[in-house]
C-alpha cells in the first residue's frame, strides 16, 4: 500500500484531487498485493431470499415482489444491470431462499436453503445447520467465480423485508436500540416503521442471539442471502491468504513437482526449502547437484520459497548448489524450539550469517529476513521503519573473522562474517541488550 501511495503522489495531478478514489485505489493495492492492480473481470453477485418476518407488516410490498424483481434482474432490466453494464461487470443471480421457485434461467444459480426463513420475531429465523449451509454456498459461489477469472467482486441482495433482519443484526453488534437503527426500508409509513421496530425488539428478546457467535446471530435473526453474502466475502478473502506447506516426510517421497505446479497457488509458501532426506522427502536439488528445472518454474509462477531452518530441515548439500545456481530463498526464517537452538540453527542472526557465507550481500539478507516476509504474509505494516510504524528495530554488529556454520548434519561451511544481535527494540521498548549499549554507567546509581 505504501508503494501505491507513493505512486499516487508522483502522478501529474494535485495531491488528493481525486478524493475518495485515491484511497480506494490504495486499498485495492493492499487487497491484491500489487502496487498497480489490474482489474479485468468484474462480477456483481446478487443473492435473493425471503423472510418470514414480513408477516409482521414490516414492508410496504408483499413477498411476491421478490421473485418478480429476480426475474427483472435476469432480464437485464433492473438498476443493477444498468450500472453493471456501465462498468463492464457481469451480474450473477443466486436464489438462496426465495419463497417460491423462479422459472429456470441460464443466468440463475439455485442454492435454495429453504423457501424463506421463519418469522424471527417468534423464534429463530433458521437452524444453525442452515446458517452454515448458506455461508458455505456463498464461499462456493465466490471461489467458482474467481476460478473463472473474476478479480473483483461486488455484492448485492434482494428480498422483501430484508432490512428488518439486517437492522436486527446491526442493533446487536452496535448495541444500539432498534429505534436508532431501523429505517423505512421500502418507504413504509410511520405505522409500518413502528411495526418494524417492534418486530426487531421481539426478535432480539425472544432469541437472545450471542453477539460473539456470528453463526448464532445469523441463525436467530439473519437471512439466507445475508449468510450467502458473508460466505462470498469469506471466499473472496481466502484467495488472498497464503498457505504455508511443510510437506513433511513420506515413504516413498511425495512429489514436490505436483505440489508446486498443480496444488500451490502464486503467493503460497513452501517451507524447509533446503531440507535433505531423499528417502522420505523429494529435494529441490537432485543427486547430481542440479536444481530441478520445475523448481525455477515454480518460483517464477509465484510460489514463495522459505528457508524455515529448524532442527532437521537445512542441509548444505542442498543450499550451496542451489544458491550457486541462482535459486535463492524468497524468505529467510527459522523454527523456534530447543532442538533447533541447540543445534545447527541456533538463532535468526546465525541463519542470516549463513546466507552471508553463501555469498548474499548484507542488504539482500536483511531484505529476505524483513520486508519480503511482511509482503508474503500480507502485513506490509511490518518489516519497515515508515513514519507511524511500530518501532521494531534490531541492531547487529557485523563481526569479521574465521567462522564455521553447521547444518543439521554437523557439516560445516566456513565464512568470514557473522551477525551478532546487540540490541532489540519491540514497539519502542528495549527487550534485548547484549552489551549494555542502552544502559548507564553503574556509578550513576551513586548520584541518585
Amino acid at each position: 500500500m505504501q508503494n501505491a501511495r507513493t505512486r499516487q503522489n508522483m502522478l501529474t495531478k494535485p495531491a488528493g484531487s481525486l478524493g475518495r478514489l485515491e484511497e480506494l485505489s490504495i486499498q485495492l493495492a493492499g487487497i491484491t498485493g500489487k502496487s498497480i492492480p489490474v482489474i479485468k473481470d468484474k462480477v456483481i453477485i446478487t443473492m435473493a431470499g425471503d423472510h418470514g418476518v414480513v408477516t409482521e407488516g414490516v414492508s410496504a410490498y408483499p413477498q411476491e415482489v421478490t421473485p418478480q424483481m429476480v426475474s427483472n434482474f435476469l432480464a437485464g432490466g433492473a438498476a443493477i444491470n444498468v450500472l453493471a453494464r456501465h462498468i463492464g461487470a457481469r451480474v450473477v443471480i443466486i436464489d438462496m431462499g426465495i419463497a417460491i421457485d423462479v422459472p429456470e434461467s441460464d443466468g440463475l444459480i439455485v442454492k435454495k436453503v429453504a423457501y424463506g426463513t421463519a418469522n424471527m420475531s417468534k423464534g429463530p429465523a433458521m437452524t444453525r445447520a442452515q446458517a452454515e449451509e448458506s455461508i458455505q454456498s456463498g464461499i462456493e459461489i465466490a471461489l467458482a467465480e474467481i476460478s473463472r477469472g473474476a478479480d473483483i467482486i461486488g455484492t448485492g441482495d434482494m428480498g422483501i423485508g430484508n432490512t428488518t433482519p439486517s437492522a436486527a443484526i446491526a442493533c446487536l453488534l452496535t448495541k444500539k436500540h432498534p429505534k436508532e437503527i431501523a429505517g423505512r426500508g421500502t418507504d413504509v409509513d410511520d405505522e409500518g416503521l413502528n411495526r418494524k421496530i417492534s418486530a426487531i425488539e421481539r426478535a432480539l428478546d425472544v432469541n437472545k442471539p450471542n453477539a460473539n457467535d456470528g453463526l448464532d446471530v445469523l441463525a436467530k435473526v439473519g437471512g439466507f442471502e445475508i449468510g450467502g453474502l458473508a460466505g462470498v466475502m469469506l471466499g473472496a478473502a481466502s484467495k488472498n491468504v497464503p498457505v504455508m506447506v511443510d510437506f513433511g516426510e513420506h515413504e516413498p517421497p511425495n512429489s514436490i513437482e505436483a505440489l508446486f505446479m498443480q496444488h500451490l497457488r502464486p503467493g503460497d509458501i513452501f517451507t524447509h526449502t533446503y531440507s535433505y532426506g531423499p528417502k522420505v522427502r523429494e529435494t529441490v536439488v537432485d543427486e547430481n547437484g542440479k536444481v530441478k528445472p520445475f523448481v525455477f518454474k515454480a518460483q517464477q509462477r509465484g510460489i514463495v520459497f522459505d528457508v524455515g531452518h529448524g532442527g532437521g530441515a537445512f542441509s548444505w548439500r542442498q543450499a550451496v548448489p542451489a544458491v550457486q545456481q541462482g535459486f535463492l530463498p524468497n524468505v529467510i526464517s527459522t523454527d523456534l524450539h530447543s532442538q533447533s537452538m541447540n543445534g545447527g540453527m541456533k538463532d535468526m542472526s546465525n541463519v542470516m550469517s549463513k546466507f552471508l557465507a553463501l555469498g548474499l550481500s548484507l542488504q539482500d539478507v536483511i531484505l529476505r529476513s524483513t520486508w519480503n516476509p511482511s509482503q508474503v504474509i500480507k502485513h506490509t505494516e511490518l518489516g519497515n521503519l515508515d513514519v507511524g510504524a511500530d518501532a521494531d528495530i534490531a541492531v547487529f554488529s557485523l563481526r569479521k573473522g574465521d567462522f564455521g556454520f553447521l547444518d543439521i548434519r554437523n557439516a560445516v561451511l566456513k565464512g568470514t562474517q557473522k551477525l551478532e544481535a546487540e540490541l532489540t527494540i519491540r514497539a519502542g521498548k528495549i527487550v534485548w541488550d547484549l552489551n549494555g549499549i542502552a544502559g548507564q554507567p553503574w556509578q550513576n546509581e551513586l548520584k541518585k
